[in-house]
């Protein structure tokens, strides 16, 4: 592909920029690039859809929809390539000052959208989701940019943010690249808002964050942090707090780094529920609706009076009998709380039992449940309906084949696929009563092959984006590039893939069998827990606080 060939792609997305939004893209473009550009910039807004590669038709499509002109959505022949997938690139060439300066002037949405672009995108990411022509034109725009070796950075994010400055703007795509990718976002946060930001706070806005931190917790925050700093906090504890702080921080041992920086996380957590509470009006990165997350609050309360914390406490030298019959007390208060905790999780547990039985139930329902997935029924031939769909909100796309088309309510074939946008949301309702779907923002999903013309037991792909599935055959398979899940009759679940194709699943009710395709093994997960796959095989599993945004029944 030509550099003509791409200066008029460039164009197009120029020619329906405003004015001073289109000068300062071609401004960014590097030598090369730049002129052919500015050549096709008049023209290509006057070009027919006929007169239009494929490709440029596809991003055609997206620019009228993002700018406020019809939807030419019917149009579209190939897979979309998004207007973000463009400047995102254009944009990793150019300064953080430059960059800033044009981004901060987007649509938000599209701010969004190129944030979560570099910050979490891989380039495989983009082979998985682009057809070969806008694939093919992507790779020559990355090769004229000497992007090469193009990784996702959030770093590169957090610099851009730091330059926007803007509390709300701020707030707004941090609260954007949580939903879609929680791990990129903390980064972001931590880069941006260090403990060290505890400063900014004015005095009575800082006394209340430490009002509720406890002794041991703020002198262990307190273990690596500069000079400035300490002054600030200690300048705004209470004379006797500060006389106590100074005695104990002195019989204080050695403690893990580690230690120090989750505490010092923990502050911050706190600093940032009271800003989205209101208590505090300045802002220290915190994500839009976090004031009733309830993984918040328990931090919030580790880091306040909970007698039960996440690491051993600090070590300090005995110095009297008091302090050991406080040390005894405080072991009998420990215990207490563990056998009350013990009590509280067999007594909730959908399976009191131990994780012993439990894996021997769990394994007993499995085999239970794959002699139903055997006995489905393959008697109806042709290419019957897997079931039917339906947009929930925003924009999403039905892929039949070369053909593209807004999603309606007609029957979904083997091979379909549906596509949302950043704002669409779809429901399906899967034929024969096996599930029902509910496909979530930025969301790619393949029903099973299009040779496939037996809809007894569909396979749903994943490819990108997150879907929540209730299960009510446990005949119903849905994949993702690193896992594949089945689940009992009347299971819940919400799957997660990021643009790297990291792998998230949280149960929200039922018993979910994953099962890692590179030789990662089954994993039996019930109610409340979570399992993430990483593409390197990487393996963790923990429980969640996530909130149900399953709609339920419609």
């Amino acid at each position: 592909m030509t550099s003509d060939d791409l200066g008029r792609m460039l164009a197009l997305v120029a020619a329906y920029l405003p004015p001073a939004l289109r000068s300062r893209l071609l401004a960014l473009l590097p030598e090369g690039l730049d002129k052919p550009a500015q050549k096709h910039v008049e023209e290509v807004s006057k070009l027919t859809p006929e007169q239009l590669s494929v490709v440029e038709r596809s991003l055609l499509s997206d620019l009228k929809a993002r700018f406020g002109e019809e939807d030419v959505t019917s149009e579209i022949e190939a897979l979309p390539l998004r207007v973000a997938d463009v400047l995102a690139l254009v944009l990793r060439k150019a300064s953080i000052s430059k960059n800033a300066d044009l981004v901060r002037r987007l649509p938000e949405e599209l701010q969004s959208e190129i944030f979560h672009l570099n910050a979490a995108q891989s380039w495989a990411a983009w082979e998985r989701r682009l057809g070969p022509a806008e694939l093919e034109w992507v790779i020559s725009l990355r090769d004229a940019l000497g992007l090469a070796d193009f990784e996702a950075s959030p770093q590169f994010v957090a610099e851009i943010l730091r330059q926007i400055q803007n509390p709300a703007d701020v707030r707004r795509n941090l609260t954007y690249l949580y939903e879609k990718e929680p791990d990129s976002t903390g980064y972001i946060q931590n880069y941006l808002y260090g403990f060290e930001s505890l400063v900014k706070l004015p005095d009575r806005e800082l006394q209340g964050v430490l009002k509720s931190v406890d002794h041991w917790d703020l002198i262990l925050a307190m273990r690596s942090v500069p000079a400035n700093v300490r002054r600030k906090i200690m300048s705004n504890l209470s004379q006797r707090r500060a006389a106590l702080f100074e005695d104990d921080e002195a019989t204080l041992e050695q403690v893990d780094e580690a230690q120090v920086e989750m505490v010092q996380h923990q502050i911050l957590d706190r600093a940032r529920m009271l800003y989205e509470l209101g208590d505090v009006h300045t802002y220290l990165g915190s994500i839009a609706g976090q004031e009733s997350d309830p993984d918040l609050l328990v931090k919030s309360q580790r880091s306040g009076h909970s007698k039960k914390k996440d690491f051993d406490p600090p070590q300090k030298k005995p110095t009297s009998k008091k302090y050991v019959m406080g040390l005894l007390g405080g072991i009998l208060i420990l215990l207490g709380g563990w056998g009350g905790m013990h009590w509280a999780r067999s007594y909730h547990s959908p399976n009191p039992v131990s994780d012993t039985g439990r894996a021997a139930i769990d394994s007993q329902s499995f085999e239970a449940d794959a002699e139903k997935r055997g006995k489905q029924k393959t008697s109806q031939g042709g290419a019957a309906s897997l079931g039917t769909a339906a947009v929930l909100s925003g924009r999403a796309l039905l892929m039949t084949g070369e053909s593209v088309r807004a999603l309606d309510s007609k029957g979904l074939k083997a091979g379909d696929r549906i596509q949302t946008d950043a704002q669409g949301r779809a429901s399906v309702d899967l034929a024969n009563d096996i599930g029902k779907l509910q496909v979530e923002p930025d969301s790619d999903v393949a029903f099973g092959e299009a040779e496939d013309t037996h809809p007894g037991s569909p396979r749903l792909d994943l490819r990108v984006g997150n879907v929540w599935v209730q299960v009510k055959d446990p005949a119903l398979e849905v994949t993702s590039p690193l896992v594949q899940v089945t689940a009992s009759e009347g299971a819940l679940y919400h799957l997660r893939i990021t643009l790297n194709a990291t792998t998230v699943l949280s149960v929200h009710g039922g018993t979910v069998w994953v099962q890692a395709i590179d030789g990662g093994g089954l994993h039996v997960l019930g109610l409340g827990e979570r399992l993430r796959v990483e593409p390197d095989g990487d393996i963790s599993r923990d429980r969640h606080v996530e909130a149900s945004k399953w709609v339920g029944e419609r």
